[in-house]
């Protein structure tokens, strides 16, 4: 059986003030394949256009963009990753408004493959 543990770099954040881009990234274990979720909290903007997810290592790659609809948009977002394989990702989270990128939020994610 092989067991995946996804371990935070950085300790979790808990939320901060409404006007703050946040991320909380739990550490995860489990024993068949692997989960990481990152739960995002967007403060409430008029001119918030997108939410742009990407993680990133030397052999993974992956992006998503969510659609914000000003202050209509939810504040909260969760994103999950299945079956990451083992290395070191930058989760890296853009607030994109009207005329660009407002805001990003870094984070270090460590993924390890035990046999």
């Amino acid at each position: 059986i092989a067991v995946c543990a996804a371990v935070l770099a950085s300790p979790a954040r808990l939320f901060a003030a409404d006007d703050e881009l946040t991320v909380r990234l739990p550490s995860v274990v489990s024993r068949s394949a692997s989960l990481v979720r990152a739960l995002i909290r967007v403060p409430r903007e008029a001119d918030n256009r997108m939410l742009r997810v990407t993680l990133d290592s030397d052999t993974f790659y992956r992006s998503s963009d969510v659609p914000l609809d000003g202050n209509e948009a939810p504040r909260s977002h969760t994103l999950a990753w299945h079956a990451l394989p083992a290395g070191d990702y930058e989760v890296r989270i853009e607030l994109v408004g009207a005329n660009g990128v407002k805001r990003v939020v870094r984070r270090q994610l460590h993924v390890i493959g035990l046999e």
